[in-house]
């Protein structure tokens, strides 16, 4: 190791293959060349000349994305069962976690205790409307006895009824007191009424009146008990009626039902499913291992690629969309092609590392995708995330 300093004053450390001195000169020699831009293979392949195109760096994507599949911290991957480069479908199985019994069992005690409750919510509500029957069975027979008694009374009232009888022997028995008591004041026939027959007639109307109190009064009474029986075959169906609203407020169905969209979930969770069409890329862990959080396995759309690349903002006003493209890697043999199929409006600083070391990197960039052709996609599927050089054609 030779420790240098150069003519500011900074010290070069580094291994050193040659020193070439002439006269009293000290500067070192200067660093190596970038490569000169017409030796970059995406500008050869897209045969125009450098003033004539835009180069980026850039990287191979499905158009879709790459679908992380990841496994609850905390979990075990108990099986897998795809392998890298396996189609799946959407809602393929692709694995199962430990986890993933445990959640299954307690998804059936719920599903079987919210069972449990609706057949006795069922069976409740059963009893409740069977009561509620009865009830108006009752109500309908109480208000049919209240029209009987007033039905009863009005025809008791009416000449020839009961009442109507019992009023005509009292008035009878009245007009009969009346007139024994005329001639029992009359001089000439006062001796053949005496005090005894006014006393026994008295009797017989006060009788007379008895007995048509009473049958009014036997009347009244069932009209009352026939409206105090309506009364309370209201209040029974009205408690009736309560108890079948309540009854369906008391049912803890409603909490059950969200338990159970909560265990699903948990459950729905506990499974590794494909979310979408597509290849398995990557997997990341085995059976057995523990999950952390971290995608378990990889899954992409391979039937569309494209390659993002990032633009510096000074070049982004000679892109247009449609423009057409070259991208090429040491990785791969050849060029594949594509056409710029957007231009993000996002600019910020680039992502992807300039292979040459002495390229600048304090400037801001701009995302340029690339849509490449049918013909090359199935090479460009074999090297996803690949870094590559990229040469669009501009358009001044």
């Amino acid at each position: 190791m030779i420790r240098l300093r150069n003519l500011a004053g900074l010290v070069l450390t580094g291994p050193v293959v040659a020193l070439t001195t002439i006269g009293c000169d000290s500067t070192p020699a200067p660093p190596p060349p970038a490569d000169a831009p017409t030796r970059v293979p995406a500008l050869a392949a897209l045969g125009t000349e450098i003033d004539q195109a835009v180069l980026a760096q850039g990287q191979l994507k499905p158009a879709g994305g790459v679908l992380a599949i990841p496994g609850p911290p905390g979990d075990r991957l108990e099986s897998l069962e795809v392998q890298q480069g396996d189609q799946v479908q959407a809602g393929q199985v692709l694995g199962r976690l430990a986890s993933q019994a445990a959640r299954e069992g307690e998804l059936a005690v719920a599903r079987a205790k919210r069972q449990e409750a609706e057949t006795t919510a069922e069976a409740e509500q059963r009893v409740a409307m069977a009561k509620l029957d009865v009830a108006k069975i009752e109500l309908e027979k109480a208000r049919l006895k209240l029209q009987q008694a007033k039905d009863e009374l009005r025809i008791a009232e009416e000449n020839g009824g009961r009442l109507g009888l019992l009023q005509q022997e009292l008035q009878l028995a009245e007009n009969k007191l009346q007139q024994m008591r005329s001639a029992a004041e009359d001089p000439t026939g006062g001796r053949l009424i005496t005090s005894s027959n006014l006393e026994q007639q008295q009797l017989a109307v006060d009788q007379a009146r008895a007995d048509l109190a009473a049958a009014r009064a036997e009347a009244r009474s069932a009209i009352d008990a026939g409206e105090l029986a309506v009364r309370a075959a209201e209040q029974e169906l009205r408690a009736a009626e309560v108890a079948i609203e309540s009854g369906k407020a008391a049912l803890p169905l409603a909490s059950l039902d969200e338990q159970l969209k909560l265990l699903e979930l948990q459950l729905a969770s506990s499974r590794l499913v494909s979310p979408s069409d597509g290849t398995v890329v990557a997997v990341h862990q085995s059976p057995g291992q523990p999950t952390t959080g971290q995608p378990i396995l990889q899954i992409a759309d391979l039937s569309e690629m494209i390659c993002e690349a990032e633009v510096n903002v000074s070049q982004l006003a000679k892109i247009r969309t449609g423009a057409r493209a070259t991208i090429t890697s040491p990785a791969f043999e050849g060029a594949l092609e594509g056409t710029v199929q957007s231009i993000s409006r996002l600019i910020g600083s680039p992502q992807l590392p300039n292979a040459n070391p002495m390229a600048r990197v304090d400037y801001r960039s701009g995302r340029v995708t690339i849509q490449i052709k049918p013909e090359d996609v199935a090479r460009a599927a074999q090297l996803i995330h690949l870094q590559v050089d990229v040469a669009i054609a501009r358009e001044d």
